[in-house]
């Protein structure tokens, strides 16, 4: 994947402009990490996988790298267990989706008593804005547990010349398309016009394309058949 400085080196380029003169270098860096955020937040690339410790009676989670998460896609939970329970049911633990609501709803279905119902949370909400984002839950764990999230995180900056563009193998195009926009913009050149369009239809591309990163339809197998066996038996029942 390319470095900052190899960014700013094609970008340089196709700005015809291999040294500084009208964009210095500072400025050429700042537009490149505003493409690599601005593609992140719009194609959600960047996926990650949270896990906290919550102590029993905690019901506000603050996300942890909250600076970073601009989403949340959903929230499980995984309630510790004792060792002898852990033992008989092989190492692994329960994991409970749970279930989205709004801060409002919640309040709702909480009540006045949402201090006093203690369990296994089923619900959660969440309360702040992207970079600081806190984790509702009800009921109150009743027992130590494990936050799981899956989150959308937005890239940190780059600031070294050999850092790494936090971004999908040959996605670099986009970035620098982005980066050229802004450029041409602040020089009044016309040209800004076709690189943006460039990046839009780029962007537009990738969402459509990189989704799921994978080729496969969705298809549920269930265990056992649904349906009666004169349904599909001729000699079922004779």
């Amino acid at each position: 994947m390319a470095t900052l400085a190899e960014l700013r080196v094609e970008l340089r380029s196709r700005l015809n402009e291999p040294t500084a003169a009208a964009w210095t270098d500072d400025e050429l860096d700042r537009w490149i990490n505003e493409g690599v955020r601005e593609t992140s937040n719009r194609t959600e690339f960047n996926r990650s996988i949270l896990e906290q410790d919550v102590a029993a009676q905690e019901f506000r989670v603050l996300l942890t790298a909250s600076d970073r998460i601009q989403r949340v896609h959903k929230a499980e939970w995984i309630p510790v267990a004792d060792a002898a329970t852990v033992e008989a049911a092989g190492g692994t633990h329960q994991v409970y989706r749970l279930e989205y609501q709004n801060i409002s709803t919640m309040d709702a279905i909480r009540g006045s008593g949402q201090l006093l119902s203690d369990g296994v949370p089923a619900y959660y909400a969440l309360w702040g804005t992207p970079g600081s984002l806190t984790v509702v839950l009800y009921p109150r764990p009743s027992a130590a547990g494990t936050l799981r999230t899956h989150a959308y995180a937005s890239p940190s900056d780059m600031t070294a010349d050999g850092d790494v563009a936090n971004l999908p193998i040959g996605w670099e195009h986009a970035v620098l398309s982005y980066a050229e926009y802004k450029a041409k913009v602040r020089d009044r050149d016309e040209g800004w016009q076709i690189a943006k369009s460039d990046y839009e239809e780029t962007i537009k591309n990738y969402k459509v394309a990189f989704s799921t990163y994978t080729d496969e339809t969705e298809q549920v197998q269930a265990w056992g058949s649904g349906a009666s066996g004169w349904q599909y038996d001729l000699d079922w029942g004779f």
